[in-house]
């Protein structure tokens, strides 16, 4: 049985071409996509497994993203992907971070969460974190992905 991933897109005064973009790529691999939509006006989407919420003003990613998440666990959600409006997600995004979250827990960790590396859109190259924390799982390499 595949696992229930819902996806919760925070955007704000979003390019629309860019959020429908980024909402079909996500009903391709999560069962809904929850928009959050921090802008003072209202964005819909014509899918039954779209579900939006236009509040109408900013509320912050963190509030907004908590709302999403506090619908989509009540409503079946057994993994979230949280994305924002300008992100396009890789065709494969979800299928290996299921992979890895599966790998990881069999290997007997118990994991909180699993995320990807990120791209820069606009030139293709490996974005480089600012701020490093924590550290990696030292002999691991579950998945080695090449950019799209």
């Amino acid at each position: 049985m595949m696992a229930e991933v819902y996806s919760i897109l925070v955007s704000y005064n979003p390019n629309i071409s860019e959020l429908n973009q980024a909402v079909d790529r996500l009903l391709l691999q999560t069962k809904r996509v929850i928009v959050c939509n921090n802008s003072d006006f209202s964005v819909e989407f014509n899918h039954q497994r779209v579900k939006v919420f236009n509040f109408y003003e900013n509320l912050g990613i963190a509030k907004a993203q908590n709302i999403g998440m506090k619908w989509a666990f009540e409503n079946g959600a057994e993994f979230i992907l949280q994305i924002d409006q300008d992100s396009i997600p890789d065709s494969r995004l979800v299928k290996n971070l299921l992979a890895c979250h599966e790998t990881l827990t069999k290997l007997g960790y118990k994991i909180g969460l699993v995320g990807s590396q990120d791209y820069d859109k606009d030139t293709n190259e490996l974005s480089v974190a600012k701020v490093k924390k924590g550290g990696l799982l030292k002999g691991l390499h579950i998945l080695k992905l090449t950019k799209f």
